[in-house]
């Protein structure tokens, strides 16, 4: 009995989140461009098939912090100070009402710390096969937790502690950062000559 009255408090003690975005407002797409431009809605045609953005084939990963810490982020547009707490692909699915959808989990519970005691903030990072197109959400900042048996706030939207869709985005290959790089030297080095 004392194990079964355990449980139960241990569960209601886990904050819930909305892993997922089931709005057709804020859908996931992807670009061939690197400046986001000519984006389609994941799954929805060859072209975001070819890029690997079929039904079931982006990674989408839910990363939460303390509120108000600021983030940054990694080359691959990762986030590099927040905690990893869930993984899960998009919809696998072909229903064109389905491309651009994903769903971790409604309620999604998070382990401790997240026990729902304070607010918190997070990101939504989806990725292709290879992290040959990354892209990322903006900061949900000011997200209430749910606890117990409480209705879990919505992560897409247009409210206090939402975000919307995002794009996901070529990433460039290290040799051609590195071929950038070598040109604005390049350039410097003229300018420093001329003067």
């Amino acid at each position: 009995m004392s194990v079964i009255v355990a449980s139960a408090v241990g569960a209601f003690a886990q904050g819930q989140i909305a892993f997922q975005n089931n709005s057709t407002g804020q859908l996931i797409s992807i670009s061939p461009n690197a400046n986001g431009t000519g984006a389609t809605t994941i799954g929805t045609n060859a072209q975001s098939v070819s890029l690997g953005a079929g039904p079931g084939q982006v990674t989408f990963q839910l990363y939460v912090n303390t509120n108000n810490v600021a983030v940054t982020f990694n080359a691959d547009g990762s986030p590099a100070n927040m905690f990893l707490v869930g993984t899960t692909t998009n919809l696998g699915n072909t229903s064109s009402g389905a491309q651009g959808l994903f769903n971790g989990g409604n309620p999604y519970l998070l382990s401790s710390p997240w026990d729902g005691t304070f607010q918190i903030e997070f990101v939504m990072y989806g990725f292709t096969a290879g992290h040959a197109e990354t892209g990322h959400s903006a900061v949900g900042t000011g997200y209430s937790l749910a606890t117990g048996t409480s209705p879990v706030n919505a992560t897409f939207g247009v409210g206090a502690g939402q975000v919307l869709g995002f794009t996901l985005t070529p990433v460039p290959e290290p040799g051609t950062l590195a071929l950038g790089g070598l040109g604005a030297a390049a350039l410097l080095l003229f300018r420093r000559r001329r003067s």
